[in-house]
């Protein structure tokens, strides 16, 4: 079965238990769902859809001043490696672009190489370093890459 991005649709609330249920499948810490429902009420989510409007994926951005910045970028495991997650975060940031915004800024898992790689590819350059800035289930902790993608 062929599974590819066609748009990005703003996200609500009746999306939300779809988006909890994918969470765990995706990271080793998930964000709960008080955490995502509050990722929705003060910033945005977008779900990634095909054709059919069928889910993909799902982002969670806020935005400030000029600034936006990338919460959450998750792609669901049977959506993984066809091409999803590169069309959607050029999806995303033509959203963004045309004037209003002047970067947009993220975190990610140092070792998190697969992400690291689709940001580098859509433009994003590496701009700072936070130690220690996510758990691991087993309590330790580790560094995020801060990047940032200039909108010309």
């Amino acid at each position: 079965m062929s599974i590819s991005f066609s748009h990005l649709r703003v996200m609500d609330q009746s999306d939300l238990d779809w988006v909890a249920a994918i969470e765990p499948h995706c990271y080793p810490i998930p964000w709960s769902r008080r955490g995502l429902e509050l990722a929705l009420r003060h910033g945005m989510g977008f779900v990634f859809c095909d054709r059919d409007d069928a889910p993909l994926g799902y982002c969670f951005v806020q935005m400030a001043a000029d600034e936006v910045e990338l919460l959450n970028f998750t792609v669901a495991p049977e959506a993984q490696g066809r091409g999803v997650g590169k069309a959607a975060l050029q999806a995303l940031l033509n959203r963004f672009d045309g004037g209003r915004f002047a970067q947009m800024f993220l975190e990610v898992r140092v070792s998190n190489t697969p992400a690291i790689r689709l940001y580098q590819g859509a433009g994003f350059n590496e701009v700072g370093l936070r130690l220690n800035y996510y758990r691991n289930p087993d309590g330790s902790r580790e560094d995020a890459i801060v990047m940032a993608f200039t909108f010309l």
